[in-house]
């Protein structure tokens, strides 16, 4: 039976997937099938299962992999780039990908039966949180009029906007200028994922391997019922808490009308994601050097 068909009152309709929720981006792991416990001189296959768990697409991300060489030599090339789809309506669980990676142990020192090493897989990549907040926006600060249409009151997001650093709150100010009133809005910005934030011009080099000074840097812009609000270009988020960012719209008569509106904001930045795989190397008694 064609869903045209249906018996009135029997049709099924699927809620559409909330695709701008979310606190992830990036999430890797190393897959089950890896090698994780080798014998001294043996060569070993690693893989790395990723997934872009959030809502913007990750474009010419790069990556790498860090092991102590002198006991896990890489026989892959140890650097490169992906790129991965974010959560859509048509692919609501995000683009997924598979890494590779062999290497080999050289030996252990004469006085170890065994050892852990770590290898170690990073990505950096940019990213994107867009957020949108109902507010109410009111020039009568004087409280003068009647059956306003909304209050001016603090507004909070939770569960994410389908990315990892996030807006978890926006403030209203009305703040009066001469004989007007200028809306500013308070807005907190937060990392809430399990990665660290780098500005997008050190996306790519967070993963070369070379030293580089990082800073958490995350460039911003708002608007409000269209019109491009005053925000500073970019903001460097504290490490630990929200960071507060102060934006301004033009200034209005203090005997306009009270409206609500949808307060547009983007940040966008970088983003660097980390997994770990213990390595345990292990000699046979009396196993002869490499």
């Amino acid at each position: 039976m064609v869903p045209s068909q249906l018996p009135f009152g029997k049709q099924q309709v699927k809620a559409l997937p909330n695709i701008l929720s979310g606190t992830s981006a990036l999430q890797a792991s190393f897959n089950k099938n890896s090698m994780s416990n080798i014998y001294m001189c043996q060569q070993a296959n690693v893989f790395v299962d990723l997934k872009n768990a959030g809502a913007s697409n990750i474009s010419g991300a790069a990556y790498i992999f860090i092991s102590e060489e002198q006991y896990l030599k890489p026989l892959d090339k140890k650097s490169g780039v992906f790129s991965l789809e974010g959560k859509s309506l048509y692919n609501p669980n995000g683009g997924i990908a598979q890494l590779s990676f062999k290497l080999e142990n050289k030996g252990l020192p004469p006085q170890l039966e065994s050892y852990s090493s770590p290898l170690i897989f990073q990505a950096c990549y940019k990213y994107q949180t867009v957020a949108n907040a109902q507010i109410c926006i009111d020039p009568d600060i004087s409280n003068l009029k009647r059956g306003k249409v909304c209050s001016v009151q603090p507004v909070s997001l939770s569960g994410g906007q389908g990315a990892p650093v996030a807006v978890v709150r926006v403030e209203p100010l009305m703040v009066p200028e001469k004989d007007k009133v200028k809306p500013m809005l308070a807005v907190y910005v937060k990392n809430l994922g399990d990665g660290a934030v780098i500005s997008q011009e050190n996306a790519e080099l967070a993963c070369s391997g070379k030293k580089v000074t990082l800073s958490s840097t995350v460039a911003l812009r708002a608007e409000m019922f269209g019109v491009e609000l005053d925000c500073p270009d970019s903001v460097r988020l504290e490490p630990q808490g929200e960071t507060r960012i102060i934006c301004s719209s033009t200034a209005l008569s203090s005997s306009a009308d009270t409206f609500s509106t949808v307060l547009l904001v983007q940040l966008d930045y970088g983003y660097v994601t980390t997994a770990v795989l213990p390595v345990s190397i292990n000699a046979i008694a009396e196993q002869k050097p490499c």
